[in-house]
């Protein structure tokens, strides 16, 4: 069974705020504002042009998802679910480009740092030196050292969310939106 369920409401952040602070205590994560990848571009398109309704993605463990598609059945709210979805897994791509070694080593320790629970895949890592680009490199086309690379995290949702927020703390680490692999729940949704 997931851990993590993905509830996919009709309304503003704020209204989906207000209503899950009526139901307190819960930890809602809202894809928005953690970084996780919602809908394709042009489904966030078409709600931008308003030609379709606002929605707000959140994320919360199962038990909690639960308590909240329950309170919804009552009708009164002010916002509607559109879908519920098991959260099976979080994907996670990341890349690092350092020109010198005390960046490198801050690269390679906040990588080994990330949490347990996570499948390194696809990952590249490369130093290059270069001698004859020795001297003041500020905007100089060579540098004499690169440390460059990319890779993928796998994992459960915390994991992947605790590792993009270390990467992204790290200097000259990117970390792109998580990507969530869901299924839909026969509960859920309209």
């Amino acid at each position: 069974m997931p851990e993590y369920r993905e509830l996919v409401f009709e309304g503003s952040r704020t209204a989906v705020q207000a209503f899950l602070d009526g139901l307190a205590p819960l930890d809602p994560c809202f894809s928005e504002l953690a970084g996780v990848r919602r809908e394709s571009a042009a489904e966030q398109l078409l709600e931008k042009l308003h030609l379709e309704a606002e929605t707000t993605h959140v994320i919360l463990r199962d038990a909690e998802a639960a308590r909240v598609v329950e309170a919804l059945r009552g009708g009164a709210a002010a916002v509607a679910l559109r879908a519920d979805r098991a959260v099976r897994e979080a994907r996670l791509d990341y890349r690092f480009r350092a020109f010198a070694r005390p960046d490198a080593a801050a690269i390679r320790a906040a990588l080994a740092a990330l949490p347990a629970g996570l499948t390194a895949e696809e990952t590249e890592a490369h130093e290059e030196e270069n001698p004859s680009a020795r001297g003041p490199e500020l905007y100089a086309p060579l540098h004499a050292y690169v440390f460059a690379g990319r890779g993928r995290l796998r994992g459960g949702f915390a994991p992947v969310l605790a590792a993009r927020r270390m990467l992204l703390e790290a200097p000259m680490l990117e970390a792109d939106e998580i990507r969530l692999v869901v299924e839909e729940n026969a509960a859920g949704g309209r």
